[in-house]
């Protein structure tokens, strides 16, 4: 899809993703040879490590190499005519060493996108702290969210921060290529790592932040689904251990009368239960009510039910009943997954002599249909980016929803269509800014920021008329249902591209729509468990606890939107339509790559070993002083090691400061034993200057009583106040991206449910007064006009 696009990636480790994902569209992603060796060795000793130079190979796949002449002085020539020809750069600090800093680059090519991936962003990058995959987590507030509530917080295994900085600066890059397509102009596009990682958060640090309703707290592997006490998440089977979501009202509803059933059916039923009125009880429990008995006798008949039975028998018997189970896969799991081998998920990569399975292309895209390509118009003056882009929106909870949340953030016109029946999902979970409405969930504004709403009850044919008149004025529809619904109303992409042949339509759904899994439905928690996400994040002496919340809803939106942008910049280039079957469980395996090559190398699987390194030590989170306060301290070699003693001047560390890199490995528990009882008596903040003062990283962990001051964030304006007709300015929280010159951000907190019912229908399609009377009495649209 931009295939016409050329890219000159001189990044390291920490940008490679970017490039990866703009080769999966199709550019020509280029890597110089020379740079190479100078590259790989420019970090510290870490980065040669076995999983380090992984992430080389399986993110630097895709790349066209090139060999630039021997010589200095032909090289930089060479080079500036390499420069001059490419549209987009992209650099992680990288570029100034090879003389492309932004201002030389801009100059020799005005048009050129400069994409810049950095810790903290551009601001005061020269002054950034040293940091580890372990200490930007700490820094973006995502890691105070997963692990125990009695002990410290848990980095997710296997995942980095610079892969979700690399996908917001793919994002980012398109973005700035279809501005450049009608202005002409090029610009920087940055990238801060720390905010990439907080947005994978899913917004949990904003409740707290907003003052409505409490921050979310660890849970173990829980979440807070009975109105704020914890049900878990991750249930213990015969022979292994099993994801299984449940939820007590909304749409969640119909998913628990089938656990009923089927609790019933194995003997494991109590009329109690299943007379109870759930929603009602669950508002009790949300207004303050301890009566817990119902929850606690539901979670342990459940318990005692799924321990007798095996992972297997359990996915079966719950695809047949539509109940929200899946197994806890391993690594070796997911290799063999049915599903992922029926969608053609696997690529063979050669390493070391060998071949090893990793994922392809993030993206399969099928062409659709052709019409002329529309002329174009210069934006005017200030225009954001996305100016003119028209999206028709039926996504729905987290995944979906946030990629054109990032949208909308540069001005692209994102209409969100749902349902008068079946509302967002998202309207319906806590923490809420009053009394438990669809209009006032924190997170529902957070992730539904700068779109219109439309209410519209598709199962009347009127309303999905409606839909078709829109079609015309939208370049692309979203849809986040299980494969069954759109088919059911006739709007799927078959029945769509007959009416509109250059229509871009991105389906987006946990497994895709093809598949033995294709037709169950499902939640992140599920997608994650599924896809390996879950199995290694955990302490060694417990079962997994997993990452935080519904993982793969905060690893698909980036693919998703970059996806999305890729097929509108072609359909505007050439006039062709396209279909994207997305599944946002493979979203999971994209971020996983190496470590699942690193699997298909050694038979070592992920498991959870608490926040503890392979290759560093100490590698931890460490209590300080303050209620539940913490520090990430990663130790990456000796220097950082003497760095750390003699900032401490502790006597217990003085006697461990001769212990080289493998003896702190080898004495991993008696070395962080000594720091943790040095750092508990520190304040966090103080800590963490002092720390990074010596060079070592290190840094707080982020959370909702402190995030909104904190340096950086505070810095990028990574926090801010959108304007919401009923409760005022709401904070929520602004893009990982910054555009020089067209900067984005939300304009707004998110829609009313059918707020822009009556706008949208005259403003778009001019419907009448008569026309809307009779909208409305056929139940198309709500009765007084939304």
């Amino acid at each position: 899809m931009l295939d016409c696009y050329r890219v000159l990636d001189v990044t390291d480790r920490r940008g490679l993703f970017c490039g990866k994902l703009l080769a999966d569209l199709g550019a020509d992603v280029i890597r110089v040879d020379a740079f190479e060796d100078e590259l790989a060795q420019a970090g510290r000793p870490e980065t040669l490590a076995e999983d380090e130079r992984l992430v080389w190979q399986v993110f630097n796949a895709n790349r066209r190499r090139v060999t630039g002449p021997a010589t200095p002085a032909d090289r930089d020539a060479w080079l500036r005519d390499l420069v001059s020809g490419c549209d987009v750069l992209v650099e992680s600090g990288t570029a100034q060493r090879f003389g492309l800093d932004h201002d030389a680059v801009s100059k020799l090519n005005p048009g050129i996108v400069y994409v810049s991936v950095s810790p903290f962003g551009q601001e005061d990058s020269e002054t950034d702290p040293a940091v580890t995959d372990l200490t930007l987590q700490a820094a973006s507030g995502s890691l105070i969210l997963a692990g125990d509530a009695d002990r410290a917080p848990l980095a997710t295994r296997g995942l980095s921060p610079w892969t979700f900085a690399g996908a917001a600066a793919a994002t980012g890059a398109v973005i700035a290529l279809m501005h450049r397509a009608r202005s002409g102009e090029g610009q920087r596009v940055d990238v801060s790592a720390q905010e990439a990682a907080a947005i994978a958060g899913g917004g949990a640090l904003v409740p707290g932040i907003t003052g409505f309703g409490e921050s979310f707290v660890r849970q173990g592997n829980a979440l807070p689904t009975a109105g704020g006490h914890p049900v878990p998440v991750i249930w213990p089977a015969r022979d292994g251990y099993v994801s299984l979501t449940i939820g007590f009202d909304g749409p969640m509803l119909g998913f628990l009368r089938k656990l009923f059933e089927w609790l019933s059916e194995a003997g494991h039923g109590d009329a109690e239960s299943e007379s109870l009125d759930w929603p009602a009880y669950i508002a009790r429990l949300r207004e303050g009510s301890d009566e817990l008995g119902p929850v606690t006798r539901l979670v342990d008949r459940v318990a005692a039910f799924l321990a007798s039975r095996s992972k297997r028998e359990l996915f079966e018997e719950a695809v047949a009943r539509g109940v929200l189970l899946v197994p806890v896969a391993t690594l070796a799991d997911a290799l063999e997954s049915e599903q992922f081998e029926a969608r053609g998920v696997w690529r063979a990569l050669p390493v070391d002599g060998r071949e090893v399975r990793v994922p392809g292309p993030f993206v399969q895209v099928t062409d659709g249909g052709r019409r002329a390509k529309q002329p174009e118009t210069a934006p005017a003056p200030g225009a954001p980016a996305l100016d003119g882009v028209r999206i028709l929106d039926f996504s729905w909870v987290m995944a979906a929803p946030y990629s054109t949340r990032v949208l909308a953030d540069f001005g692209a016109d994102i209409v969100k269509v749902e349902s008068l029946t079946r509302p967002d999902l998202l309207r319906f979970l806590p923490p809420f800014l009053d009394a438990p409405m669809p209009d006032n969930g924190v997170n529902y504004h957070n992730i539904n920021a700068g779109k219109r709403s439309i209410a519209l009850d598709l199962g009347t044919e009127e309303a999905r008329k409606v839909v078709i008149d829109l079609l015309d004025w939208a370049d692309a529809v979203l849809e986040s249902f299980s494969p069954r619904a759109m088919k059911a109303w006739g709007l799927d992409y078959a029945n769509l591209a007959r009416v509109k042949p250059d229509l871009v339509m991105v389906s987006s759904c946990l497994f895709g729509h093809t598949g033995p899994l294709a037709k169950v439905p499902g939640y992140g928690t599920m997608g994650a468990a599924v896809a390996g996400l879950v199995a290694p994040t955990g302490w060694p002496d417990q079962g997994p606890t997993g990452p935080w919340g519904p993982y793969t809803d905060f690893t698909a939106p980036w693919l998703t939107a970059c996806a999305l942008l890729g097929a509108l910049e072609r359909q505007r280039r050439t006039g062709q339509g396209a279909y994207i079957d997305f599944a946002q469980a493979e979203s999971a395996l994209q971020f996983l790559a190496p470590s699942i090559a690193e699997f298909g190398l050694t038979g070592q699987p992920l498991a959870p070993d608490g926040n503890a390194s392979p290759h560093m030590s100490p590698h931890g989170v460490f209590p300080t002083m303050g209620d539940d306060d913490w520090i990430a301290v990663a130790v990456r070699d000796d220097r950082d090691w003497h760095a750390l003693c003699e900032a401490a001047a502790d006597p217990a560390l003085a006697r461990l400061a001769d212990l080289d890199d493998s003896h702190r490995i080898e004495r991993r528990a008696e070395v962080e034993a000594a720091v943790a009882a040095w750092t508990a008596n520190h304040e966090a903040d103080r800590l963490e200057r002092r720390l990074q003062a010596a060079g070592v990283p290190a840094h707080r962990i982020a959370q909702a009583a402190h995030a909104r001051e904190e340096t950086r964030f505070r810095a990028r304006g990574h926090f801010v106040d959108a304007p919401h007709a009923e409760f005022g300015p709401l904070t929520i929280e602004s893009t990982a991206l910054r555009l020089s010159g067209t900067p984005g951000g939300p304009r707004t907190a998110g829609p009313r449910l059918g707020q822009h019912t009556e706008e949208a229908l005259r403003g778009i399609l001019g419907y009448s007064d008569a026309r809307m009377r009779e909208l409305r009495a056929a139940g198309a649209i709500p009765g007084t006009g939304g």
